[in-house]
């Protein structure tokens, strides 16, 4: 210190004690996010959908805890469907048709669900 008068003096004990409290807050942060992966969210949209409605995902995101899904189907009656067989899974509750339109390609239900992902 005295031969360097201008030079900021660093505690090795302090950083490192500041780096380890960052790790843990990090760790921590990371352990509290322990809701489902997107491939599981994924997986259980395939076992959930029947098999015969004719599916088309246009797009899905998930975030905060809430799934968003965009798509089109054959008919309104396939909407339903869809809402239904996801009503049956434990991982998805509070299922909303928000819109549910006939598109552009008249043979074709474009709709969007909105739901929770427990």
């Amino acid at each position: 210190a005295s031969l360097f008068p201008d030079t900021k003096l660093v505690s090795e004990l302090a950083q490192v004690q500041e780096k380890i409290t960052a790790l843990e807050r990090r760790t921590k942060e990371l352990t509290e996010f322990a809701g489902p992966t997107s491939l599981k969210v994924l997986a259980e949209l395939s076992r959930s959908v029947l098999g015969d409605v004719c599916l088309r995902i246009h797009e899905l995101s998930i975030d905060s805890g809430r799934l968003r899904l965009e798509g089109s189907v054959p008919s309104f009656d396939a909407v339903d469907r869809v809402k239904a067989s996801l009503e049956q899974s434990d991982l998805f509750g509070d299922i909303k048709v928000q819109n549910a339109r006939v598109g552009a390609d008249a043979t074709k239900v474009t709709f969007r669900l909105q739901m929770e992902v427990l």
